[in-house]
């Protein structure tokens, strides 16, 4: 998301480090590292009054596992590619670019 570019708000190359970032919006999250690539992630983030537009990028593949209720957002998810595997209410969902029916989750 090119538009986001100029709304830079965190980058890192240390994997604790950007879990505790990434703490900020998945609460009680735990980060681990899935690849042989380097760590890096790079987080551009628009607010406005009630909606907001993150793009986040990640160097490598990273497994976030997140429990608990995260907030009372709605979020949309695009991919580029990757994919994120969630559960809400019991009900398992894979976001993913090839994937739009379940692109969204209510958090």
């Amino acid at each position: 998301m090119e538009f986001l570019s100029s709304h830079h708000v965190f980058s890192s190359g240390d994997l604790e480090e950007g879990a505790s970032f990434a703490g900020q919006v998945w609460e009680r999250n735990r980060s681990i590292k899935t690849d042989r690539r380097r760590y890096g992630i790079r987080w551009n983030q628009f607010d406005m009054e009630k909606i907001g537009f993150s793009d986040v990028e990640h160097d490598c593949a990273v497994d976030l596992t997140a429990q608990g209720p995260l907030s009372d957002h709605f979020r949309l998810f695009f991919h580029e590619y990757g994919s994120i595997n969630y559960t809400v209410d019991g009900k398992a969902f894979e976001s993913h670019s090839r994937n739009p029916r379940d692109a969204c989750a209510r958090h």
